[in-house]
């Protein structure tokens, strides 16, 4: 496996850029695709930390990449998956006190962020693919400049494959240096065509707006205020939103009662921002022990939070008429909510078979993570108190009282 990573082009800057760090706190790093900098860098950067008393942490826009990437990096340093490398995406945590390098999801950064405020559990931080400019990764910039003042010792690399890096560059204090790695390199032949076609790549736009400047803001919003960020408006944006939308996210927070006149975090706000999940979402849970249901707004929101429970065949009308009709009797006429909550609730009663779900074109690997989530979510509410209860089935009031929270 040490050959095979000897090949990859990054191999050959290591040391370039092993030097750049130890003389730097911030180093801004472009790699093309097939370079090697995602699995490579996080190890480069471990190996300059003999001690090894603090963890390194790779952020990753999507947690497909934590999690497949985290494998691979365990393979080529032949340690156990979960014990000496791990990953942290939502409603999964495969890290252990022995994990010295983790990928996880820039939002899940933020999330320990808000128990670790100076993240003195890292050596190191590195943002993978920074050029995607997530929500989170945009707020993690902001937060990093921060804490980089008051933690002379970390450090940190910023990686994209793009040549946005400039921006990077400038939007830390004094600059960081940059270090370009080429992609993998093949034999390429040039073929002309007889007539010229319109060229739909320089018609095309040249980069996307940042998600920040063109996303809801409500949930990172309350993240924000409990990291201890108050001033929303003047914080160190690199690329501040919009004021319409600045403005929006904030009513909706008052609205929902998140936040005071004052701007500052209500009781309910501070418990909104520790459930994965949108403002409107969040407050169902910490609402439905007035309205006694909350066992069934759990088991709504966890299967909220998976993808689609429903399998639809791709092919054979046979089949498909077949999954309409399994479809159907779950159903209920007061929405959508309760169908799922009828589909949660068959699939306890049936043992969670995966037999059931087969005969039932339901998507098993999904209620399976839907119940992994609702177990997570109770421990939520355990931890605030927040009574765990029913309105019995046989009540007229049942399925009125479901509706309640999901309204409030």
């Amino acid at each position: 496996i040490l050959d095979k990573r000897k090949t990859l082009p990054i191999w050959q800057h290591k040391e370039e850029i092993l030097s750049s760090l130890k003389e730097n706190q911030v180093l801004v790093l472009i790699g093309e695709t097939g370079s090697g900098k995602t699995t490579q860098i996080p190890q480069f950067v471990l190996e300059m930390d003999k001690r090894r008393k603090m963890m390194v942490g790779c952020t990753q826009p999507r947690w497909v990449a934590a999690m497949s990437v985290s494998q691979r990096v365990a393979e080529e340093m032949d340690v156990t998956m979960g014990e000496e490398v791990g990953y942290t995406i939502r409603f999964e945590d495969k890290s252990s006190p022995k994990t010295v390098l983790k990928y996880l999801t820039d939002g899940m950064l933020l999330r320990e962020a808000m128990t670790d405020p100076l993240l003195k559990s890292y050596s190191a931080i590195i943002l993978d693919e920074a050029h995607e400019r997530t929500v989170a990764t945009d707020i993690l910039f902001g937060l990093l400049k921060q804490v980089l003042r008051n933690r002379p010792d970390l450090k940190l690399v910023v990686m994209s494959a793009t040549l946005e890096a400039e921006k990077f560059q400038g939007y830390f204090n004094g600059g960081a240096p940059l270090i370009k790695v080429p992609g993998r390199l093949h034999e390429v032949e040039v073929f002309y065509i007889a007539e010229s076609q319109r060229d739909y790549v320089e018609a095309a736009i040249q980069t996307t707006d940042p998600e920040i400047v063109r996303s809801n803001l409500g949930s990172i919003f309350l993240t924000m205020k409990k990291l201890g960020i108050d001033d929303l408006v003047h914080f160190d944006y690199m690329d501040p939103p919009a004021p319409k939308t600045l403005e929006r996210a904030l009513e909706m927070l008052y609205y929902l009662g998140a936040m005071d006149d004052e701007g500052n975090l209500t009781r309910l706000g501070e418990i909104m921002s520790e459930f994965p999940f949108d403002p409107q979402t969040a407050k169902a849970p910490i609402v439905s022990p007035e309205f006694n249901c909350s066992n069934e707004i759990l088991s709504i929101c966890a299967i909220l939070s998976v993808p689609n429970c429903f399998v639809r065949p791709p092919k054979g009308e046979a089949r498909r008429k077949a999954a309409n009709e399994a479809k159907a009797r779950f159903a209920h006429i007061d929405g959508d909510h309760l169908t799922l909550l009828n589909v949660y609730h068959a699939f306890k009663l049936n043992n969670e078979e995966p037999l059931w779900c087969y005969e039932n074109f339901i998507n098993y690997k999904a209620m399976k993570s839907a119940d992994n989530v609702r177990q997570q979510l109770v421990r939520i509410m355990s931890r605030y108190n927040l009574r765990m209860c029913s309105t019995e089935f046989s009540s007229r009031d049942y399925y009125v009282n479901i509706r309640k929270p999901i309204l409030a």
